[in-house]
């Protein structure tokens, strides 16, 4: 209370002595602060242990930014730092309206898509080096709070955009991983690295010789520096990087094939939908497809997928008779494929899209005009800073959580 107090008090009297006085002030305290949080870490709530690692590392990444390009110091700036500084004072509720206030001035000035680079930009260059994560491994060890590093990956331009439009870092992390943000879930934090890579490249020569093993020793290496419990992947990452002998222990595949399950009940319940309503599983031979069906069982599920001589669409697996009656399509096929089966829907057939990229504007209007309502798996229940893009945004990918029972999806 004394420091919070201090810093006013340094500020009513003068805003130049404030700009002297402040620094020692916030390294002694935070220093002091940090310690205290690693040695009471599991006596302390897990809300409060969140928020602080929040806040004390953007406050360190922000003002060792700020130091190192000598920023400019304007009266604004002088304020904003007090606030900050002082923040912890404060309820919740203040500063959940204080900081969504900050947000939307920030797109306001920037838009979306430019301060979510902004965001993305500063993880990356601040903390995505072997020795600073090897300082945050040191506290992780001890608080254990840090449990997933996930790496994802742009299927279209407009993914990659979201994160970066600059041709140097596309091709510098291409198939090195991108720190873009940190996630939570279920009282613990996950750090989201991201590769330029493209679903066109996982099939390349460059990706087979070197691209997965790079990307996947990585991976593993700051899994390890950061004593995080593991390494998860998105799309179909997964099934090519184990295909190639790496990643063998993986448990993305059975990570979302239980969060499609509980999206498939939620489905049901909101269209009053029978239990024993019939299930159409479209790409039920895929990585995470032939799980879900396993989950299922037989009874009431069918499977329709791609012909594995020529690669076309099976028609002739897609069950007709069911037509006109109430059932689930679940999409867990490749991207574009949903739009092939355009000519065998009917009004009652609800969609549960689970595929990345969500269906694009032409195939939902497709879909409507024939077919029930639309759903599409966001993830799992947690937030994420900065937010995930697009229809992604208001969870966190189901390979991206720990794996346990009570997770709870959104879907929408």
């Amino acid at each position: 209370l004394f420091v919070f107090i201090a810093y006013t008090i340094l500020l009513s009297i003068s805003r130049t002595l404030q700009i002297n006085a402040w620094r020692p002030i916030y390294f002694g305290w935070y220093s002091y602060d940090s310690l205290y949080f690693i040695i009471n870490w599991k006596d302390l709530p897990p809300s409060f242990c969140t928020f602080q690692t929040i806040h004390h590392s953007l406050s360190f990444a922000c003002t060792g930014i700020w130091i190192a390009v000598s920023g400019h110091w304007s009266s604004l700036m002088i304020i904003a730092v007090t606030i900050w500084l002082t923040s912890a004072l404060t309820s919740a509720k203040w500063l959940d309206r204080f900081f969504s206030a900050a947000i939307l001035m920030l797109n306001n000035a920037l838009s979306v898509t430019k301060t979510r680079q902004l965001f993305s930009f500063i993880f990356n260059a601040v903390l995505n080096h072997d020795l600073i994560l090897r300082v945050i491994g040191l506290a992780n060890r001890n608080m254990g709070v840090i449990k997933i590093v996930y790496c994802g990956y742009p299927t279209n331009k407009m993914y990659l955009q979201a994160y970066t439009s600059q041709k140097c870092v596309i091709e510098k992390y291409k198939w090195s991983p991108f720190l873009a943000g940190i996630f939570c879930h279920d009282g613990g934090i996950g750090l989201k690295f991201f590769v330029s890579a493209t679903e066109e490249d996982f099939s390349s020569k460059e990706g087979r010789s070197f691209g997965f093993g790079k990307l996947n020793s990585r991976m593993d290496h700051i899994r390890s520096i950061l004593h995080a419990s593991d390494v998860t992947y998105a799309g179909i990452l997964p099934g090519i990087l184990l295909r190639n002998g790496l990643h063998l222990n993986g448990k993305e595949r059975q990570k979302v094939a239980k969060a499609v399950v509980k999206a498939i009940n939620k489905v049901r319940f909101r269209e009053g939908f029978s239990e024993d309503c019939p299930i159409i599983i479209l790409g039920h031979k895929g990585f995470v497809g032939s799980e879900v069906r396993k989950k299922l069982g037989k009874d009431r599920c069918y499977g329709v997928d791609l012909d594995q001589k020529t690669k076309l669409p099976d028609y002739e697996s897609w069950p007709d008779h069911l037509h006109g009656q109430d059932a689930i399509l679940v999409n867990i096929s490749r991207a574009y494929q949903l739009e092939k089966y355009s000519n065998y829907i009917w009004k009652n057939l609800v969609l549960l899209n689970e595929v990345y990229p969500e269906p694009n504007k032409e195939s939902v209007h497709l879909y409507c005009a024939k077919g029930g309502n639309m759903y599409h798996l966001v993830g799992n229940v947690g937030w994420s800073l900065p937010p995930f893009p697009r229809a992604y945004a208001g969870g966190i990918p189901c390979s991206a959580s720990w794996d346990y029972e009570g997770a709870d999806v959104v879907i929408k």
